[in-house]
């Protein structure tokens, strides 16, 4: 059952894969999605399932497939097996493009739709041969024992599995429908309004849509993403649904499900006092926006860039958070170069008035909601002005990052052994000389180094207690307002290019991986030692592939930017 979860996640990261490629203004599909959606996550301009798939190489290891598949087999609940059987589809098809789109009886290239209409998710996407879903499906209940029924609306023939009991006190049936050249999967229950089910099929439009509002191209707009569209979670309408009975179509349905169970324990959410409170804070944090910023596949490669940004329209937090902003040096931003970085940029001096600022505007407003108040009141007796006991030490200090350029493993199994190592650590300071003479108290190998200013180095392979099968050697040095501590030449190099980098509030956060240059050597060196691991973990051994994310703080919010790059080496 173990190995089902983690392919159901699989499958689900699958598809959430598409969904960060979205857009399309106009009648159709948009007309058909409720502007009060809690969650959306729109593309409507093509997206190259096929090429993504070869692009993707060997992230799909077959190791990984055959234990899924093996664990699979064990399962004996109708429902499960159900499950497992497209679930082994799936992951049988995943050996290239073709077969994928072929499988599904996908478009090489195809449009996705994932909304909510009220409790009830709804995914559409473009489809080249509704056969194949339907075989799909067969082979699905042959396997498992389960049937559908076949019903009929407005001339639309779709199946409905029934996935309750008779003696559940509502029915819920899952829906499968294709239709104008579109598969449709959603859920039908006993107690939807009459015409949710046409609105999900495509039958009969909604009065307020996201395509008279304009909420895609708005957002789009606002943000700079490129045009194929977005995703996003609306705080405010999922606070609706907590703090009112029929304020949304999702607060309809959570009271008809508490009426179901004769328990509504949001009662006390509901009151006067928590609905002013809950609306006031989600009105400072309406969304989380997910959108592109590139996007480039072809069956050798893949390049996907995009942000994430939790929206903020409360000026204090975030101008206290800005302040809070310090230095990453440019050489952790070099993913091709790299084998890791890390780079933490934090503004010492600006820490403790900024969280101040955060925590007097957290208690300005007196919350009168009973849950809130409990919250506020345990804030209050507590003060972030004692963390300057803690930061006085590393006064100046605008942020620390580390990257490894390159690294070898020792051939020895017997004697295991780091054989050479390119990296860099930084600390950057505003005065970074009179910090090390501040650390060298508390570092007693440090005490009778002097360090040049000159930005010439000292050798500290004498000084730190290092193995002698660990080929490091590194060295210290203050590279302008930079302390360094490096071993290899690539690392030297970009040391001596912070010298002219100046001391600016450029970040918050920023993590790179090269996931061929660290996983490849790290994990066959452990095969090679004997180290018995697990079929997710090994897939990873020839996966050529690079990561980053980049947190920070802007005028909008907190933005978090992601990219991803793939390689099939097999088509190279």
């Amino acid at each position: 059952m173990k190995k089902l979860i983690i392919g159901a996640a699989v499958v689900a990261a699958g598809a959430a894969g598409y969904w960060y490629s979205q857009q399309q203004s106009g009648p159709n599909i948009l007309d058909y999605i409720p502007a009060d959606t809690a969650m959306l996550s729109v593309q409507t301009k093509p997206f190259p399932i096929k090429n993504y798939i070869d692009s993707a190489g060997g992230i799909y290891g077959d190791e990984y497939n055959q234990a899924v598949l093996a664990e699979l087999q064990n399962e004996t609940d109708p429902h499960a097996v159900f499950i497992t059987s497209l679930l082994k589809a799936y992951l049988e098809s995943m050996k290239d493009g073709a077969t994928f789109v072929k499988t599904f009886g996908l478009p090489d290239e195809a449009r996705s739709y994932f909304y909510m209409q009220g409790a009830l998710p709804v995914f559409r996407m473009d489809i080249a041969n509704p056969q194949a879903i339907w075989t799909l499906l067969d082979k699905a209940e042959a396997d498992s024992g389960i049937t559908h029924e076949k019903r009929t609306l407005r001339d639309v023939e779709y199946r409905a599995y029934r996935l309750t009991d008779e003696t559940d006190d509502a029915a819920i049936d899952m829906v499968v429908a294709t239709n104008a050249g579109l598969l449709t999967i959603t859920f039908n229950t006993s107690i939807n309004e009459p015409g949710l089910l046409e609105s999900a099929l495509g039958l009969v439009p909604y009065p307020q849509s996201i395509a008279k509002a304009k909420t895609i191209e708005k957002t789009i707009a606002k943000y700079g993403f490129k045009e194929e569209g977005i995703s996003y979670i609306d705080h405010q309408q999922i606070v609706t649904a907590l703090v009112t009975k029929d304020g949304n179509l999702l607060a309809k349905h959570v009271q008809k499900f508490f009426e179901l169970v004769n328990e509504d324990p949001l009662a006390e959410m509901r009151s006067a006092e928590c609905k002013n409170d809950l609306t006031g804070i989600v009105a400072n944090w309406p969304r989380t926006v997910i959108g592109l910023d590139a996007l480039n596949v072809t069956p050798k490669a893949m390049q996907m860039d995009f942000r994430t940004v939790l929206e903020s329209n409360n000026s204090v937090i975030m101008s206290a958070l800005q302040k809070m902003r310090g230095f990453i040096p440019n050489y952790t931003a070099n993913i091709d170069q790299l084998v890791t970085s890390f780079g933490f940029g934090f503004n010492v001096n600006e820490m403790v008035p900024s969280l101040t600022a955060i925590w007097d505007d957290v208690l300005q407003v007196k919350y009168q909601c009973a849950p809130l108040a409990e919250m506020q009141n345990e804030l209050s007796q507590q003060s972030p002005a004692m963390l300057g006991m803690a930061t006085g030490m590393a006064n100046g200090v605008q942020g620390m990052s580390i990257a490894i350029a390159d690294f070898e493993l020792g051939e020895d199994m017997n004697n295991p052994s780091l054989t050479s190592l390119d990296a860099l650590i930084t600390l950057s300071a505003e005065n970074p000389a009179m910090l090390v003479n501040m650390i060298k108290p508390m570092v007693p190998q440090l005490a009778n180094i002097q360090v040049p200013t000159d930005g010439s180095a000292v050798d500290l392979s004498g000084v730190l207690p290092i193995p002698a099968q660990v080929g490091v050697q590194p060295k210290l040095a203050v590279k302008g307002k930079h302390i360094v501590i490096y071993s290899g030449e690539k690392s030297l190099a970009m040391a001596d290019k912070l010298a002219s980098e100046p001391l600016t509030g450029n970040g918050m956060m920023l993590i790179t991986f090269d996931y061929k240059k660290l996983f490849t050597p790290l994990l066959r060196y452990a095969e090679q030692y004997g180290e018995e691991l697990p079929p997710e973990v090994i897939q990873l051994k020839d996966y050529d592939g690079q990561t980053s994310v980049d947190i920070d703080v802007t005028e909008q919010g907190v933005v978090v930017a992601a990219g991803m790059k793939m390689n099939n080496n097999k088509l190279n």
